[in-house]
C-alpha cells in the first residue's frame, strides 16, 4: 500500500478566506500524491482552520459540508482514499473530527475523543464516543484501519482497542508543537510496537501563531517499530509503502495480543 504523507504547513486561519487558501493547498498536495500513484493520501488534523482554538467557533465548518465536498470530489475521480481532519460544527456543537473517504463515499467520520485541556480544546470542542475504524478497499480486499486525533496519541488504551478490533493500520493525524515533538515521536513508535501494527502520524509545520510551530517529523512506523519514512520540519509529500503482511511475520514469532491477560486488568 503506497501512503501519501501530506506534511502540510497549514496557515492558521483568521477569516474564512484564509480557510479557503487552506483548501487550495491541500488539493494541490493531494493532487501531487494522487500524481505519484498514492493508495491513501493523509493530511494533518484541522487541515481547514490549524489548531487555533480561539477562533474554532468563528471558522468551524458547518455541517463539515466543504470539507466533505472537498474531499468527495477528489476521492471520485481518482479513487484513492482520503484521510483529513477538519474542524466543523453540527447542532450548535463543535467537533474536531476527521474524514475518510474513497469513490466519492464517506467511509468514516470520526470525533476526536480527548480534547487537548492543555489548550483548553474541552472548553470548546465536544468529544466523541466511538471509535474511529472503517474498511477501505485496497487490491479488491477489504482492510481495516483506525484513525485518531493529535492528542489521542496519548491514551494507549484507544490503540489497543482499535488494534483488537482488527485495524492493521492506525492513521494518526495531528498538530503537535515543535516544544512536544519528541513525545510525538516516542508515543508513536511505542502505539506501534505494543499493538505490533503500522503507525502513519502525519503532523502539520510551520507557524502556530502563539510564538512557536509545529514540528513536523511525520512518519510511518512498522509493525515492529521500525521507521519505514520520516519527514523534516518543513512542508512536503512523501510517498511510504506498508507492507501489510508484515503484520503476520511478527505475530507469528511474538503474538502480544494473544498473549494479553484482560481477566487480570479488569481487576484495577
Amino acid at each position: 500500500m503506497k501512503i501519501a504523507i501530506l506534511q502540510m504547513d497549514v496557515k492558521v486561519a483568521q477569516n474564512f478566506a484564509d480557510c479557503e487558501q487552506n483548501f487550495i493547498r491541500a488539493r494541490e498536495l493531494i493532487n501531487r500524491a494522487l500524481k505519484r500513484g498514492a493508495d491513501v493520501a493523509v493530511l494533518p488534523e484541522a487541515f481547514n482552520t490549524s489548531f487555533n482554538t480561539a477562533k474554532f467557533k468563528e471558522l468551524a465548518d458547518t455541517n463539515a459540508a466543504h470539507t466533505k465536498k472537498f474531499l468527495s470530489e477528489i476521492s471520485q475521480k481518482n479513487g484513492a482514499v482520503l484521510i483529513g481532519g477538519a474542524i466543523n460544527s453540527r447542532q450548535d456543537k463543535i467537533y474536531n473530527s476527521a474524514f475518510v473517504y474513497q469513490n466519492g463515499a464517506k467511509i468514516l467520520r470520526y470525533d476526536k475523543i480527548h480534547a487537548f485541556s492543555l489548550a483548553r480544546e474541552n472548553e470548546i470542542v465536544s468529544g466523541g464516543d466511538k471509535l474511529g475504524i472503517c474498511e477501505i478497499k485496497f487490491q479488491n480486499r477489504a482492510v481495516k484501519i483506525g484513525v485518531v486525533i493529535c492528542y489521542d496519541l496519548r491514551f494507549c488504551e484507544i490503540f489497543r482497542a482499535l488494534a483488537l478490533c482488527g485495524a492493521q493500520i492506525v492513521f494518526v493525524i495531528a498538530q503537535f508543537a515543535q516544544s512536544r515533538i519528541e513525545h510525538f515521536i516516542t508515543l508513536a513508535k511505542a502505539r506501534s510496537i505494543e499493538n505490533q501494527i503500522f503507525i502513519c502520524a502525519v503532523n502539520g509545520c510551520g507557524d502556530t501563531g502563539q510564538g512557536e510551530s509545529f514540528g513536523g517529523n511525520s512518519m510511518l512506523i512498522g509493525p515492529g517499530g521500525e521507521i519505514v519514512a520520516r519527514l523534516g520540519k518543513k512542508e512536503a509529500v512523501k510517498i511510504a509503502r506498508a507492507n501489510l503482511d508484515e503484520i503476520l511475520k511478527f505475530r507469528a514469532k511474538m503474538d502480544l495480543l494473544k498473549d494479553m491477560k484482560p481477566e487480570i486488568y479488569k481487576e484495577f
